[in-house]
């Protein structure tokens, strides 16, 4: 059984690693990114990463699924902002030029 505390510091390292992964994506796309590289950005072994995902696609999915994620809660929050259509859609607008504006994030999409 694992010792108390063990799942909380196991999330983060995950956190850690997508966060990693989703950096060396951005600046080098899937294929140009190693398993190696993330795990080193992420201050963790490369078995250790493998035991949090399965694969390097695995873990590019979860990277994409977290950015979904993030735009959306995004785009949703801004929409709220108002309830008359055009000033939804400038919001939304707004939102979205908000978070290319994190080269990151900007990087990764494309």
């Amino acid at each position: 059984m694992p010792a108390a505390g063990s799942r909380i510091k196991s999330d983060e390292r995950s956190h850690d690693v997508l966060a990693a992964a989703i950096e060396c994506f951005a600046r080098k796309s899937f294929y140009g990114t190693t398993t190696h590289e993330i795990a080193d950005a992420a201050g963790t072994s490369q078995p250790y990463l493998y035991r949090l995902y399965t694969n390097k696609g695995t873990l590019f999915a979860s990277a994409v699924d977290r950015l979904s994620v993030v735009m959306a809660e995004s785009l949703i929050t801004q929409a709220q902002v108002t309830s008359e259509p055009r000033p939804r859609r400038d919001a939304a607008r707004d939102a979205y030029s908000t978070l290319i504006a994190d080269k990151t994030i900007l990087r990764f999409l494309m």
